[in-house]
């Protein structure tokens, strides 16, 4: 099976099906050649050294950044497809590879791109009898080079793929596309949690708030985006993950975001907004939000973020 990736819903396959929701077009007669595997991000410490003590001591900086490299070629060679391939490998997005559609990272393209010409079948995998092939997947049959137009597994059929000759002077055009990535994995697709009042657990403890519970489904803590409505406009009040939060004058009609990765807080019209207590995080395990019930938010919907290491 030839993998492909998915940057800013643009995918590199032009004959696998794609799940609904992750990429709105193809780019056309293109495969990737070499996917480095998946990393874990390295830890940056900064060391100290203190007089008369052996040793160093290291403060956590958390995560660095690192780059997945993808060797793409062109099976129709010339300066149009190149340009294609151009806009798609710039700027930021999200970049889905194919071993995982479920998870995605947060990626930037921020080196040149540089085209070279190599020999087809430096690239292509030999045809394996024993492979599962799909329509798009490419392959070096008996020194020629094929993509599949059907699925295909078993003896070789020729009616099952097409030779290609879309080349300049035997060579293809490659290039090496470097995405420089955030050090965690997030969904590829945002799930949500709504928590409307009226619809949650008794306080365990006996008060007379209602809780709604969050378990972390990811390897980190996470940073969520929060929505908030309510129908007080003189306070809303809520215990999120054990932050306590008060948000004033919010307006019935334009709920309040509390982005927590950002640190930003606004209305859903773009106004910005102020709220007491500190911005609050998802930790791991199970945790709760707590409705207070004489500031009680009508409805809080949560985008989680759940991060993956």
């Amino acid at each position: 099976m030839i993998a492909y990736a998915i940057f800013q819903g643009i995918s590199t396959s032009t004959g696998r099906t794609i799940p609904g929701g992750l990429a709105t077009t193809k780019l056309n007669d293109i495969f990737i050649s070499k996917i480095a595997g998946h990393k874990k991000a390295a830890k940056r410490y900064a060391e100290y050294y203190v007089k008369g003590r052996d040793g160093a001591l290291h403060v956590d900086e958390g995560y660095a950044n690192f780059d997945i490299e993808i060797t793409l070629v062109l099976c129709n060679a010339g300066a149009k497809a190149r340009q294609i391939v151009n806009a798609w490998a710039d700027g930021i997005g999200k970049l889905i590879l194919s071993d995982d559609l479920t998870k995605c990272y947060r990626a930037t393209v921020e080196q040149e791109v540089k085209w070279t010409r190599m020999a087809a079948d430096e690239f292509a995998e030999d045809f394996s009898t024993t492979v599962q092939y799909y329509n798009g997947d490419f392959v070096n049959y008996d020194g020629n080079f094929y993509k599949f137009n059907k699925a295909h597994k078993g003896a070789w059929a020729a009616a099952d793929a097409d030779r290609q000759y879309a080349m300049i002077n035997g060579l293809f055009d490659t290039a090496k596309i470097i995405f420089n990535c955030q050090p965690f994995m997030f969904e590829s697709v945002d799930s949500t949690v709504e928590m409307i009042a009226g619809q949650g657990s008794a306080d365990p403890g006996g008060g007379s708030s209602e809780v709604f519970y969050l378990t972390n489904q990811g390897t980190a803590e996470a940073y969520p985006l929060i929505k908030v409505q309510g129908t007080d406009t003189e306070a809303i009040a809520f215990d999120f993950c054990g932050e306590y939060i008060i948000i004033r004058g919010i307006d019935p009609n334009d709920p309040v975001v509390i982005d927590c990765d950002a640190g930003y807080i606004y209305t859903e019209s773009g106004q910005p907004m102020t709220m007491e207590g500190n911005i609050p995080v998802i930790p791991m395990g199970t945790s709760g939000v707590y409705f207070n019930p004489e500031h009680s938010p009508t409805k809080i919907t949560v985008t989680p973020r759940w991060r993956w290491i």
